[in-house]
């Protein structure tokens, strides 16, 4: 496995320029007091699409997110004060997607004059090797979404079988991602969902490919098991949310 200066090495001029470039515009525009950077195209697992991730810290009062292009390749930004990323943090642990724990636990140093980085990355590698803290009313709460979600696409299914089965597809992935979080495990890139889903329970897996495989209408009553698999039921169920307290306009 590379080290971190041979990951930075071993990338390509393109990819090499548009990260110095990106530094650049992030010190001068930011005056950050720490960079990092991430990504497919940082472990060497770039492909057409892929851009550079960088966390930046800074030590002013506000966030900001900046999408652009350097040397042609897509630069997605993310700067933050210590303290607010630090709140993100706990967010994820609490929704259980690791995006911004994620660059930052596996991003490169590219920038660094203090100590804010390097306790960033250390909070960052802390939270993600404990896991999500997912709790039981917000998984209640994505179960009750999936099965709504899956109620409407077998409503409609004799009426509007193309809507229906868009509604099965967000079924399943609604499926998936509770089933993960049910496992006490980190929500994945939606693109690798459903392989997330197969590695976990390959039943599960082999039941979701069977229902693209099949004719459309088939869908709702091949995707019904793999909802009842995963929240007990295909249909309205009884639940009750915590008191939360209003603040008055």
């Amino acid at each position: 496995m590379l080290d971190q200066n041979e990951r930075l090495s071993a990338l390509s001029p393109i990819h090499r320029e548009a990260l110095k470039r990106a530094v650049d515009f992030i010190a001068e525009r930011f005056q950050p007091t720490g960079i990092l950077v991430a990504g497919t195209i940082i472990r060497g697992e770039g492909h057409a699409n892929s851009d550079l991730d960088f966390a930046v810290i800074h030590d002013k009062p506000w966030r900001q997110r900046v999408q652009r292009f350097e040397n042609g390749i897509p630069v997605e930004i993310f700067v933050n004060p210590l303290f607010q990323w630090e709140k993100t943090f706990a967010s994820e642990v609490r929704s259980g997607q690791p995006s911004m724990l994620g660059i930052c636990s596996t991003g490169i140093a590219v920038y660094d004059r203090g100590t804010d980085l390097a306790e960033l990355v250390t909070k960052a590698q802390q939270r993600y090797t404990d896991g999500p803290r997912v709790s039981t009313e917000h998984l209640t709460g994505l179960r009750y979404a999936l099965v709504t979600q899956f109620e409407d696409a077998a409503d409609i299914e004799n009426a509007d079988l193309e809507r229906s089965n868009a509604y099965v597809i967000n079924s399943l992935q609604q499926a998936a991602r509770l089933f993960i979080l049910q496992s006490g495990q980190w929500l994945p890139r939606e693109k690798r969902l459903f392989d997330r889903l197969a590695d976990l329970d390959p039943r599960l897996g082999s039941q979701l490919r069977a229902v693209f495989a099949a004719p459309r209408t088939a869908w709702v009553e091949l995707a019904a098991p793999i909802v009842e698999r995963v929240a007990g039921t295909t249909r309205f169920f009884g639940w009750e949310s915590e008191p939360q307290p209003v603040v008055p306009q």
